[in-house]
């Protein structure tokens, strides 16, 4: 009887740990699909925080401030962020071993080194500084 009972605690942990990588996934993709502001979607205007936000009402404000904060929630910055990179980089590799896998991880490193600022509507290209998320024209700006 007992050993049905930890047979049973087992199945009902992995089942909870396949629904939250479930709505982890599911959560992603819904911020992935949606848009920054409400006029990013039909191609006019720029970011109420830079300065075009006159034309929102200030429920869409608001909104859009709920968004922003709910697309930058649970990330990692920092320090956190480059030991997190290099602990998948390495499970990556421990896993799978091929030559492939460390090449789609360093394509995805370069990507993510770069300044996360917006100017004017448009993504800075620069490079950021180890350790931060933006570059050196931004920092000292």
């Amino acid at each position: 009887m007992r050993e049905k009972l930890i047979r049973l605690q087992s199945l009902y942990i992995d089942q909870f740990k396949r629904l939250q990588h479930l709505l982890q996934e599911r959560r992603r993709h819904y911020l992935h699909c949606q848009p920054l502001t409400p006029h990013a979607a039909a191609g006019g205007g720029c970011s109420p925080v830079l300065g075009g936000g006159d034309s929102l009402s200030t429920k869409e404000r608001v909104d859009v401030r709920k968004l922003r904060a709910l697309r930058r929630y649970r990330k990692r910055f920092g320090a956190e962020a480059l030991l997190h990179r290099q602990l998948k980089e390495r499970r990556a590799l421990a896993s799978e071993g091929g030559a492939a896998q460390q090449q789609q991880s360093q394509s995805s490193a370069r990507a993510s080194q770069r300044c996360g600022a917006l100017i004017e509507g448009l993504r800075c290209n620069s490079p950021s500084l180890p350790l931060s998320r933006h570059c050196l024209a931004r920092i000292l700006h």
